[in-house]
């Protein structure tokens, strides 16, 4: 990874989806090798950190590390999460939580490319968990690994930086991040406003930025009891696009956002931005449902099947309240089995569809609605859901 690179990374990391984040069982193209909009509000995360409820993140953080504990936990993400659940019109309230895990084993650059490919090899799980496990909305765990090739192609690897100019731009990063003041003081600094136009104009090089991967994966899929278990087996492409020039094709997919912003306050124009793009992958498994008892019964056996699955995902600033940066984060997921007998097409157990929207409201809380089905699910459900954000090793 050139310094540019390096640097750029360190300042622009897209929080995954993911929802931000890093893929969830190997599924999306992990957005933190793009970047994001130069709008960061250093200052007002710090100076909010002491009464807000993201101070409660740093201590767990701080304590988590204090006790030197094997960095086995390093990229938990953990959800603690009240849901209120409406199936077949009975609706019901009940506690729990979401994790999600993304680690990479090993990672090697390949070859000596303009734009670098990479291989790696990762572990993924993921997964929500209730207390009363019968009232569990989304009664689906994934644990799995995999081996990954992808590339990045950006404006950005042809620009050469000199070490002078690459430490300049830490050196004022470091600085904005240790300031111990009001936001307002941090924007009208002549440090913050000299490192965001260096970051404005980077970014102005980097045109439309292309992470593209493929590979194989193995997965455990499970409900949360594990009395029904199933193996998939298979490979996925992926595909994520973030466009920097001010004007262009992919800057639609942000246009109902970019009206609510206007709306909102949080910007005094309309203006769309490219980095809003929904990012793809599809994939075909094959699936091992040995330990599925219901699918068991349905085909006579737990004989194997092919198995398609897709996925969308998109993640757009919405409003700012106060200090506050709102993003909503939308993931729309398929699971089709493919050549399904005529026995699974009427119990239908062919076509899972799952879509949650989630509303990140600043400092931690999240809000979010899903509805449909995950594999192993009877029938659809919606539900609302409230919770608060952790994520541990970092």
């Amino acid at each position: 990874m050139t310094p540019l690179r390096m640097t750029v990374a360190v300042v622009l990391i897209v929080a995954a989806s993911p929802a931000y984040c890093a893929p969830e069982d190997a599924r999306l193209p992990d957005a933190r090798y793009l970047g994001t909009s130069p709008d960061i509000d250093v200052g007002g995360f710090i100076h909010n950190a002491r009464s807000q409820p993201d101070v409660t993140n740093e201590l767990l953080r701080d304590l988590y590390k204090s006790i030197a504990l094997p960095r086995l936990f390093d990229g938990l993400d953990i959800q603690p999460k009240v849901f209120e659940v409406d199936t077949a019109g009975a609706a019901g309230g009940a506690l729990g939580l979401a994790y999600k895990f993304s680690r990479a084993l090993a990672f090697q650059e390949i070859g000596r490319f303009r734009n670098p490919l990479d291989l790696g090899l990762d572990v993924q799980a993921n997964g929500n968990v209730a207390f009363s496990r019968n009232l569990n909305p989304a009664d689906f765990l994934s644990t799995s690994a995999s081996i990954t090739a992808r590339q990045f192609v950006s404006g950005l690897n042809d620009i050469a930086v000199a070490g002078a100019e690459v430490d300049s731009m830490t050196a004022l990063e470091v600085a904005a991040a240790n300031f111990d003041g009001a936001p307002a003081e941090l924007e009208a600094s002549p440090e913050w406003r000299a490192f965001k136009d260096r970051l404005s104009a980077v970014l102005a090089k980097a045109g439309t930025e292309i992470l593209w991967q493929f590979g194989a994966n193995a997965a455990l899929e499970s409900n949360q009891a594990f009395t029904t278990k199933q193996y998939a087996y298979g490979g996925a492409a992926g595909l994520a696009i973030r466009d920097w020039h001010t004007q262009g094709l992919f800057h639609i997919f942000d246009y109902p956002f970019a009206i609510v912003r206007v709306l909102s306050g949080a910007e005094p124009s309309f203006t769309p931005r490219g980095d809003a793009c929904p990012s793809m992958l599809l994939g075909i498994d094959i699936v091992d449902p040995k330990d599925n008892k219901n699918r068991a019964v349905l085909s006579g056996g737990a004989k194997t099947y092919p198995r398609f699955r897709s996925e969308l995902q998109t993640r757009a600033r919405v409003a700012k309240i106060g200090d506050a940066i709102m993003w909503l984060d939308a993931d729309w997921r398929v699971f089709q089995e493919l050549g399904a007998s005529d026995v699974i097409k009427n119990a239908n157990q062919n076509v899972f569809s799952y879509f949650v929207a989630t509303l990140e409201m600043g400092h931690g809380l999240l809000g979010s609605y899903a509805n449909g089905r995950l594999p192993f699910d009877q029938q659809a459900t919606s539900h609302w859901e409230l919770g608060w954000q952790f994520k541990l090793g970092e």
